[in-house]
């Protein structure tokens, strides 16, 4: 929401998405999420400018991360160890399984492991604390 919404945190949410090399992931039900926030939050003239830009955002910036019965699975037992929402567990879930993906494919391709480290951008301090305990490098855009 903080690329969408000028609040604490926007301005190092633009920077990374913007100026970046990196690739961004989002799970596929984060499309149901932030188009939620962004029409209850904003006045109807604003939230289709708004929508289009994350539309745009979908289509050049960010990479879909599928949702599907490992990742429910995986997000109940982190319910259940960081007493989580949710839907927050499921955006761990998807992160620690890309996390492992991106490790095998370091070890496959013999690079540096530091090349193909994912790096979990939240500003939800529950859910970076469970990031954290789950081995998870994590950026909070508050603080910077």
């Amino acid at each position: 929401m903080k690329r969408y919404f000028e609040e604490q945190g926007s301005d190092a949410v633009r920077t990374m998405l913007e100026t970046a090399t990196d690739q961004h992931f989002i799970l596929r039900l984060a499309i149901a999420e932030v188009t939620s926030a962004i029409v209850r939050r904003a006045m109807p003239d604003v939230s289709t400018r708004q929508l289009t830009e994350f539309n745009t955002d979908m289509s050049n910036n960010l990479h879909m991360r599928p949702l599907n019965d490992e990742l429910i699975d995986d997000a109940v037992l982190l319910i259940q160890q960081h007493r989580l929402r949710g839907c927050d567990s499921l955006q761990l879930a998807a992160a620690l399984n890309l996390a492992d993906e991106l490790h095998q494919i370091a070890i496959d391709l013999e690079l540096d492991e530091a090349e193909a480290e994912l790096t979990f951008v939240c500003a939800d301090d529950l859910l970076n604390t469970a990031a954290t305990a789950e081995g998870l490098t994590v950026i909070n855009p508050n603080t910077l």
